[in-house]
């Protein structure tokens, strides 16, 4: 064999080799990391994609994985169009966020959105119900774990503030202090601390009108008018916010005029973080 068949034979071998080594390459299923599928649900999220951001979320396997999964439930709950739905969110949200705890026990977010969840089943309940079911105390016992875990996040002092809003809110103000130690002084204390910390948040300040509007307190009406109106006016950075500013100023023109207890308070998610890695 000359020299010129045996190098053509060669290069024909490798190729042969080369192909089917590619073909064996190709076969092979690409492997996404979990931070990558992580970010990729984060960007879902903030489009407001929420359940896609949902499902991508929970396959991330990470615990901030499955809490991101929890909010973007709690999210798409407010955009039900039927309010029978949103019992069920509000208990996968619930079971995710446990897996993130369980997963990571230091996830601070995962602690703010079971107590969260648990605040907005709780809702469908009696106050007797949740009284013997210890909902207030769970949830009391996961705002404290956050407020330690991230003392930093405007998050934390707001899950706080709601926590109380919501005693108040079911029983009144002699009950809930006598029964669990809440008050609408504390309530207001922790929005107050959170917005200053995030003053610029639209959710924060349409979260703090809320909780007031529910305690059905006239007195009340003049400050939950005015973080309505800061809530109107702030720029949305996401979905979700741009939700939030539009029924700021639904809920500020309904109250025009009108008595708390002529207005129904709407259901927010009570979270959304404005410091995710990727913004």
């Amino acid at each position: 064999m000359n020299a010129l068949r045996l190098a053509a034979l060669l290069l024909l071998v490798h190729g042969a080799a080369l192909g089917a080594d590619l073909t064996i390459r190709k076969a092979q299923p690409v492997r996404v990391e979990p931070a990558q599928t992580f970010a990729r649900a984060l960007d879902l999220y903030h489009d407001g994609s929420f359940a896609q951001a949902a499902d991508l979320a929970t396959e991330s396997g990470l615990s901030e994985g499955l809490a991101l999964a929890a909010r973007a439930l709690l999210a798409e709950a407010l955009v039900a169009e039927d309010p029978k739905n949103r019992l069920a969110l509000y208990r996968r949200a619930e079971a995710l966020a446990r897996e993130a705890i369980v997963l990571d026990e230091g996830n601070a977010e995962a602690h703010r959105l079971l107590a969260i969840a648990i605040g907005y089943i709780a809702r469908t309940k009696s106050a007797i119900e949740n009284w013997v079911q210890g909902s207030a105390d769970e949830a009391k016992g996961l705002v404290d774990r956050a407020l330690v875990l991230d003392p930093g996040s405007p998050w934390s002092h707001a899950a706080l503030g709601g926590w109380h809003a919501e005693i108040v809110a079911a029983v009144g103000d002699l009950l809930a202090g006598e029964m669990a130690g809440a008050s609408l002084k504390q309530a207001k204390s922790g929005f107050r601390q959170a917005i200053a910390l995030d003053p610029e948040n639209p959710v924060l300040h349409f979260e703090f009108a809320t909780a007031l509007i529910r305690t059905r307190q006239s007195k009340y009406l003049p400050l939950a008018r005015r973080h309505l109106a800061l809530a109107s006016l702030l720029q949305p950075e996401d979905a979700f916010e741009t939700i939030i500013v539009g029924r700021a100023k639904t809920l500020r023109e309904k109250l025009e005029g009108r008595r708390f207890d002529t207005v129904d308070a709407p259901y927010a998610p009570g979270l959304n973080p404005r410091t995710d890695t990727h913004r």
